[in-house]
């Protein structure tokens, strides 16, 4: 089981935690989740390059 939570990106009082078997799966959970909880996070990362928001997410991905 992999996991990836909102404190390894940086929202220290958020406790959101997304699990599951692939980075793929748990970048798309919390994507999801921080279109509804942090948008202001969404827009930052929509200005960063291309490809460079999942990369900095998987590389913060714990294995468990």
């Amino acid at each position: 089981m992999k996991t990836l939570s909102c404190k390894d990106l940086g929202a220290a009082t958020c406790p959101f935690v997304a699990t599951g078997e692939t980075d793929d799966e748990l970048v798309q959970k919390m994507v999801a989740h921080a279109a509804v909880v942090h948008p202001e996070d969404v827009a930052k990362m929509k200005a960063m390059p291309e490809g460079s928001a999942e990369a900095m997410m998987k590389s913060k991905i714990k294995e468990s």
